[in-house]
């Protein structure tokens, strides 16, 4: 049985991103464009694609000074960065508590542990203002692959639940999406912020949040992204203030669809990727994951622990790609 964790908005039900009880894990985000194949490297959006790697079967992101941050419902190991598999300095594991303000659960569900090795990776800028309501942002996971050939559902709403029933022909579909395939791979796609939402995944604590809605129709992104299984721990980046900034770590994912019955209440094992569906992450400008400053990511410190050569910083995007986004920000629409 597939664990299903219930956020704190009374009609959604969430599933988390990663094996729970029998439940596969979610792995690499699933773009709208192409035949699903594509954005396995940064290219031309010039974010920190490296620093988000293997860890398991979901994914971790990699800080900085030896430091990996991801899902606490992922686990602790080794995590595979550019081909290299890093192993964890024992003891090093600590789990990030709730605001004491926020009257939620202790822990939350993330952890910060360390690496026996420090990779030559850049230092993450990580947000200290949480992204708004319409704010573009790039999301980075580890897993299944996309059916190349879209799937549109005719949906009967006569009975409840509703009746979901695949078509070929377009102008008889009220639902567009995509199915997962086998095959796992790093890679990235892009979202708008819909808003924000305190979710809870049982004993992994509750999470203070923003989520993004995956969309087919007019207005959507070109590389339009939805959190599958093994997602978890992935990364969600903006560029905030001049720079591409760590907003985010993914952790589950819900139905906001207008219609019940979705095909996952069937295969929540891998679920698809189709218009209504929400992509989970908590807003890391809520959390300490400093631990009140003992914790330090920065190159410096790094270079002061093992005198490693500092990276480069990560450049500024190119103009023209931000340019085009903000276009796509201003009229993007939802169904819902």
């Amino acid at each position: 049985m597939t664990s299903i964790c219930i956020p704190s908005h009374p009609l959604a039900k969430l599933f988390t991103a990663i094996t729970l009880a029998t439940a596969p894990c979610a792995q690499a985000v699933l773009i709208s464009s192409g035949d699903g194949s594509g954005n396995t490297s940064a290219g031309e959006v010039e974010f920190a694609f490296d620093n988000v790697g293997q860890r398991g079967s979901a994914t971790a992101v990699y800080l900085g000074n030896g430091y990996v941050l991801t899902a606490n419902h992922v686990g602790t190991g080794s995590v595979q960065l550019n081909g290299q598999t890093y192993e964890v300095e024992a003891g090093s594991t600590r789990r990030v508590q709730n605001p004491e303000s926020s009257g939620l659960s202790t822990y939350t569900d993330l952890k910060v542990f360390r690496l026996t090795e420090i990779p030559e990776l850049p230092a993450l800028t990580i947000a200290t203002e949480g992204v708004a309501t319409g704010d573009h942002v790039i999301m980075v996971g580890n897993g299944y692959n996309r059916a190349s050939e879209q799937t549109m559902w005719d949906v009967s709403t006569k009975t409840y639940p509703n009746v979901w029933t695949e078509t070929t022909k377009a102008n008889k579909a009220d639902v567009f999406g995509y199915k997962t395939a086998s095959g796992k791979t790093i890679r990235w796609g892009e979202n708008i912020v819909e808003g924000n939402q305190t979710i809870g995944l049982g004993t992994h604590g509750q999470i203070l949040s923003f989520y993004t809605q995956f969309d087919t129709g007019a207005g959507s992104l070109e590389h339009e992204a939805q959190a599958t299984n093994g997602d978890s721990g992935g990364a969600v980046f903006s560029y905030l203030n001049e720079e591409w900034q760590l907003v985010g770590i993914m952790h589950a994912v819900s139905d906001k669809s207008p219609y019940s019955g979705n095909p996952d209440d069937e295969i929540s094992s891998k679920p698809f990727a189709y218009d209504g569906k929400v992509t989970y992450s908590s807003d890391l400008s809520q959390y300490d994951l400093t631990f009140g400053g003992e914790l330090d990511f920065s190159q410096q410190a790094a270079a002061a622990v093992q005198g490693i050569q500092q990276p480069s910083p990560v450049p500024e995007p190119n103009a023209a790609i931000l340019l085009s986004s903000l276009a796509l920000i201003i009229w993007k629409r939802r169904k819902i």
